[in-house]
């Protein structure tokens, strides 16, 4: 699909996402953020806080919000690693709360705030944006109500994300589903909810392995839990906890009211396997478009209804329909 164009007077990039913006500070600022080795999550995201990029406060006008899921972007813009988070943060802001223009024919009003709550530029590092438990903006059509929404920088479409901000942005999405008590499942992208290209199709290849190393690293934490007081007290007030020291499946066990649910819960196998499933399920989407992704997540539906309905009766075993299922989305993928 056509990019539309984001014009800064006598400047214009190219928009696919929310918006981005062509900043003329080039400084390079702070300390780059820590972040453990593949397979072993760090104790906390290391996150850069409104403060320290100079955040002005947010406008009137935010809608609270409950979380309910994840949304990842990317900025649609070439990456700049030469140019500071601090003064793209600084730049996103200062045009988010104007009134601009983000096409040849379409204009946004002032925001309250920068639209995303996380931003992860070309180097790995990642800032803070907006208040998670407010919506964000975007000038596609759809509800932001409930959702993160996360960012990377760069345009996917034609370039590949570096391997700082799949890391990156690997330990924080651990760091949101555990802290937020998320399924994997609920990670999708911009794509999945309006017409828009965005995050890329070379993001987009590397999202499954993606999201199955997030899994895995939730399921693999040995760490204990952290208390949102001692992890503040200890790291700051954007200290994140990451897991559990038992892992939950991708519903979250503390408030499972279902005998199905509960009897998953107790039976670790049988947490691994909704694991699977719930990354293979998104794996399975990560390769569809249009009506094809609607039908999916209908198919989703309808098993867990049926799982739901069908536990306890006779002859029924969940563990062969749980691998059954994980078998179809597997092999959805495979097809592709």
């Amino acid at each position: 699909m056509k990019k539309p164009i984001l014009f800064l007077g006598s400047k214009f990039v190219i928009l696919i996402c929310s918006l981005h913006l062509s900043v003329a500070e080039s400084t390079n600022g702070g300390d780059r953020a820590q972040f453990a080795p593949s397979g072993e999550p760090s104790l906390n995201a290391s996150i850069i806080p409104r403060e320290k990029w100079g955040a002005k406060p947010a406008l009137s006008g935010m809608q609270p919000q409950n979380v309910i899921g994840i949304i990842l972007h990317h900025t649609g813009v070439l990456k700049n690693p030469k140019v500071s988070i601090e003064a793209k943060m600084r730049g996103l802001q200062d045009f988010s709360q104007r009134p601009g223009q983000v096409s040849a024919i379409k204009t946004k009003p002032s925001w309250p705030d920068v639209p995303y709550h996380y931003y992860v530029d070309a180097n790995g590092r990642i800032a803070q944006g907006r208040d998670v438990h407010f919506a964000g903006d975007t000038n596609t059509s759809y509800d932001t109500n409930g959702y993160i929404q996360v960012v990377l920088e760069g345009d996917f479409e034609h370039e590949v994300p570096d391997d700082e901000q799949l890391t990156a942005l690997r330990n924080l999405l651990v760091a949101l589903i555990s802290s937020w008590n998320l399924a994997v499942e609920r990670i999708s992208v911009h794509k999945d909810h309006a017409p828009t290209d965005c995050p890329g199709r070379h993001f987009m290849q590397l999202l499954p392995a993606l999201l199955a190393e997030v899994a895995k690293q939730r399921v693999r934490s040995d760490d204990p839990p952290v208390s949102n007081d001692i992890c503040a007290q200890q790291l700051g007030p954007d200290c994140l906890p990451l897991v559990n020291p038992r892992p939950n499946p991708s519903f979250d066990c503390a408030t499972a009211r279902l005998p199905v649910e509960k009897a998953i819960c107790s039976d670790q196998e049988l947490v691994q396997l909704d694991l699977e499933i719930a990354v293979a399920y998104q794996a399975a989407l990560a390769t569809l478009d249009g009506d094809s992704v609607g039908a999916l997540r209908q198919q989703q539906r309808a098993f867990i209804a049926a799982r739901n309905r069908a536990f306890g009766q006779p002859n029924y075993q969940i563990k062969q329909e749980m691998e059954h299922r994980l078998m179809v989305l597997r092999a959805m993928i495979q097809t592709r």
